[in-house]
């Protein structure tokens, strides 16, 4: 019987090692995701600002 416990506990062990791993992906994953999109957002908005100077340049020449 006790060797059922240890067994049992170990798988216990095992999964929630695997939850917390699962777990600390998932946020990773999360930040990365927003760091990426805040560095889209800036780029976008540079890529705007850039076009725009330019096709303000070709109307005024």
């Amino acid at each position: 019987m006790s060797a059922i416990r240890i067994g049992r506990r170990r798988v216990v062990a095992a999964l929630l090692g695997l939850l917390v791993v699962v777990l600390a992906l998932g946020i990773a994953i999360r930040n990365d995701l927003q760091l990426a999109n805040t560095a889209f957002h800036e780029l976008d908005d540079e890529i705007e600002t850039t076009l725009t100077r330019r096709l303000d340049n070709l109307n005024a020449s």
